[in-house]
């Protein structure tokens, strides 16, 4: 054996653990869930094939039609909320002033603090008695709000808290982003006479464009799969105006016991991420 193909064989045997584990606990769960869409079961006995019979009752349930428009609505909020937000904020700190490390850090605390310990906080400051928001409501003259028992407000008040739980991660993707700008562009722009606005539009924001499908593919994603803050904090209500599509999958998979209708709903999730992930890459026309 040569020495190349020693070298291949040692590359081969220290991948094999990592494809192991990513086989096992990635890829077998999500062909199983698809296996089981196609069958009825309980978690109980053996799997009965049903074959699109999950898929058919999906585009017949109310629940789940409404669950989609909550999801959508949600996930259109919270990503395009964080999008400008996080890019705001990175334009603002790629700038040098006093303290800016400092702030940088402030505003990653919420990223690093476990979405259990966010939900509780953003319950107390959301209670309608006690509450932290309510000195603003009062000062506002709207008296008591009912900020997450309200079908009306309990969307934004959820997208308020992915907003803030978020933005500081991918401000960070930004902020790596503008840093991977090399300066001489802006010099040979500024020779020309451009301005801060003709920088902006003509150098940063087109270079950025890799940086922008990371964060619309990453936020799209996450806002979809939410489920932790919801649960704790809404548990899909009031009359379902938060129950999004990861809250119904759990109540149909562990509350009624129907697994088979459950990982259909999975799937379909999946072949929706896969496809809006495909238009985002078209839309920001990278070589991705």
């Amino acid at each position: 054996m040569s020495q190349d193909q020693r070298s291949a064989l040692v590359g081969f045997l220290l991948i094999v653990p990592a494809v192991a584990h990513l086989a096992y606990f990635s890829m077998y769960p999500v062909l199983r869930s698809l296996f089981l869409s196609f069958h009825d079961w309980n978690l109980s006995g053996t799997p009965e094939y049903i074959g699109l019979g999950n898929y058919i009752r999906l585009f017949n349930d109310v629940d789940f039609g409404r669950s989609v428009q909550v999801t959508l609505t949600f996930s259109l909020g919270v990503s395009a909320t964080l999008f400008l937000v996080s890019l705001t904020m990175a334009l603002l700190f790629d700038r040098r002033f006093p303290l800016r490390d400092f702030f940088r850090a402030i505003y990653f605390v919420p990223v690093v603090v476990p979405w259990v310990v966010a939900a509780i906080v953003w319950n107390l400051i959301y209670n309608p008695t006690y509450g932290l928001m309510n000195p603003l409501t009062d000062a506002l003259h709207l008296g008591q709000v009912l900020w997450i028992q309200n079908p009306r407000l309990v969307g934004i008040s959820l997208i308020i808290v992915s907003v803030w739980k978020g933005f500081g991660y991918y401000m960070v993707i930004f902020l790596a982003g503008l840093q991977a700008i090399p300066p001489e562009y802006y010099e040979a722009a500024q020779v020309d006479g451009a301005n801060r606005r003709q920088l902006l539009w003509h150098i940063t924001l087109p270079l950025l464009r890799p940086s922008m499908l990371l964060v619309a593919v990453s936020a799209v994603t996450d806002s979809f799969q939410i489920f932790t803050p919801v649960w704790l904090m809404t548990r899909g209500g009031p009359a379902g105006a938060s129950r999004m599509l990861t809250i119904f999958v759990y109540e149909n998979a562990f509350v009624y016991l129907k697994m088979g209708y459950a990982t259909a709903i999975a799937a379909l999730m999946l072949v929706t991420l896969v496809v809006f992930t495909r238009l985002q890459i078209t839309l920001w026309q990278t070589d991705y």
